[in-house]
């Protein structure tokens, strides 16, 4: 299990095992191989987790290690109110007057991108996917 921090105050606990996917596109990727392990994860990388929700707990079929540095969580709408906040993956981020939605208004169960793009918990993109 690893503990992603999306630099806004909030974490999420995600599980891995052996069907995880570990991709390397960063500039740590020191030996230039295209994966990493968890051993090799530092505080500090950014990390594109794609998970799938099962009894209670989220699991990684891939991670993709990256120099973005951007928060973008693209998952499955938990709740969202309207010029208040919105939910994914159990995590809360703000929508204000500054938040661009494209794709139509968010609804519980569409699949969004929610990128944050200063991690002040704050969405300043929502995409819906439609």
């Amino acid at each position: 299990t690893i503990t992603l921090d999306l630099l806004n105050g909030q974490t999420v606990d995600i599980t891995t095992d052996n069907s995880s996917a570990f991709e390397d596109s960063s500039s740590d990727d020191t030996d230039a191989d295209g994966s990493f392990t968890l051993d090799e994860l530092t505080d500090m990388d950014y990390v594109e987790v794609e998970v799938s929700f099962d009894g209670g707990s989220y699991y990684a079929y891939s991670i993709e290690r990256e120099d973005e540095t951007v928060t973008e969580v693209e998952a499955t709408v938990d709740s969202y109110t309207a010029g208040t906040s919105i939910t994914v993956i159990g995590v809360t981020f703000n929508v204000d007057g500054t938040t661009t939605i494209t794709g139509g208004t968010p609804t519980t169960g569409d699949e969004v991108k929610v990128i944050d793009n200063d991690s002040d918990g704050t969405a300043d993109e929502i995409e819906v996917d439609s």
